[in-house]
């Protein structure tokens, strides 16, 4: 499935869309313009120390100007991890878009989820216009968002499955 929202331009007067391969999807309306929205699952847990999952996202450009890492105001794929414990610091990551995405076209990304901790987290992936907004701040929806648990792993984990002298030849 594809999915389409409207998000404010640079100066915040046109619309543009978006896409994300998903499971889920519904109609809804961003400013009087109806568009399609989905929502994508992110991992319930991921282990630390580890590889990071990574998630596939799908993008489609359908503003009027061409998306750019390399731009005085990049655009690019941000992932926030919003600590549910009080003490604990926000984190935020940036994953540049690996070519221009002109008006369009699409763009398949692999985003890494690397958390900055072991916690309890609300991670939000979204798409970033650099020192104006994240797409959802203009739209009401980040691409993928869900509460993700780091949990750290046990050094029994970390050695791998043990083999007994027994089981030898």
């Amino acid at each position: 499935l594809v999915a389409r929202r409207g998000l404010g331009r640079r100066e915040a007067s046109s619309k543009s869309c978006r896409s994300i391969s998903v499971a889920i999807s519904r109609v809804v309306s961003c400013d009087g313009v109806p568009s399609e929205t989905v929502g994508t699952r992110l991992p319930a847990e991921i282990f630390v120390p580890g590889p990071a999952p990574m998630l596939r996202l799908r993008v489609r450009n359908t503003t009027g100007w061409t998306w750019r890492s390399d731009d005085t105001l990049p655009v690019q794929v941000g992932v926030r991890w919003l600590p549910f414990d009080a003490s604990a610091r926000p984190a935020e990551m940036r994953v540049p878009l690996p070519r221009p995405v002109a008006p369009g076209e699409q763009l398949e990304i692999e985003v890494p989820l690397t958390p900055p901790a072991a916690g309890s987290y609300r991670v939000l992936v979204d798409l970033v216009l650099e020192d104006v907004a994240w797409f959802a701040d203009r739209v009401g929806e980040p691409l993928a968002e869900g509460r993700v648990e780091v949990r750290l792993r046990t050094t029994s984990e970390l050695a791998g499955p043990a083999i007994g002298r027994e089981a030898l030849p």
